[in-house]
């Protein structure tokens, strides 16, 4: 084999192409020929040299790249910026919602603007003593001789009313809703209560 046809094998040895057989049989007429060798060795330096001048051009793109990913990275601090505000605006209108709520609450249970309304008595009567829940909202009160005294269940809770009148014990049932009157024709103090809440007691004083 003459210097030309070992021109493909030496190329394919700079470009490390070559297998182990043929790499050997490369060696051994490498070993021999000194023209050989020489430009075996100008090859491979020539791949080194475009290898090298090739890598500044590579260098170039590194400040594109970095400007770039700081453009993203920008972009990503301004999304996170837009989604942070929308949370606030939403957490915000939360927060007023519920407080709202709240005062509402606040409204019901202090007796604010949801106060009960004046109830009045039922034809016939004069005087009206209302249960709500567990409390008598007049539960003592003084009245002429000759007036009707009516007592509502005005709550949600059922009572057992028992009212002491001259000397009679009257005790009845007075579920929500329900009426009990009582006409006190003569002068003195009268208790009542309820046998269920304990609590929930009081007198009707005639006045002669």
């Amino acid at each position: 084999m003459d210097h030309d046809e070992w021109q493909e094998a030496i190329s394919a040895e700079a470009d490390g192409e070559l297998d182990p057989s043929e790499s050997a049989r490369l060696d051994e007429h490498l070993a021999g020929c000194a023209a050989c060798r020489r430009q075996l060795a100008e090859l491979v330096a020539a791949r080194r040299r475009l290898r090298f001048h090739s890598s500044p051009t590579a260098q170039h793109l590194v400040p594109a790249i970095v400007e770039e990913r700081g453009r993203q990275h920008a972009r990503e601090l301004e999304s996170a910026a837009h989604a942070r505000a929308t949370l606030l605006r939403r957490c915000t209108a939360a927060a007023v919602a519920t407080a709202a709520v709240v005062a509402g609450l606040v409204a019901i249970t202090s007796g604010g603007t949801t106060a009960p309304r004046p109830l009045t008595p039922s034809q016939g009567a004069d005087a009206l003593i209302a249960a709500r829940d567990r409390t008598f909202d007049r539960a003592d009160i003084e009245v002429p001789t000759g007036t009707t005294v009516e007592w509502r269940n005005a709550g949600t809770h059922v009572h057992h009313l028992v009212r002491e009148l001259g000397g009679v014990t009257i005790g009845e049932d007075l579920p929500p809703g329900r009426t009990e009157s009582a006409t006190f024709d003569r002068a003195g103090t009268f208790s009542y209560y309820c046998t269920i809440h304990p609590e929930m007691q009081g007198t009707v004083t005639v006045d002669a």
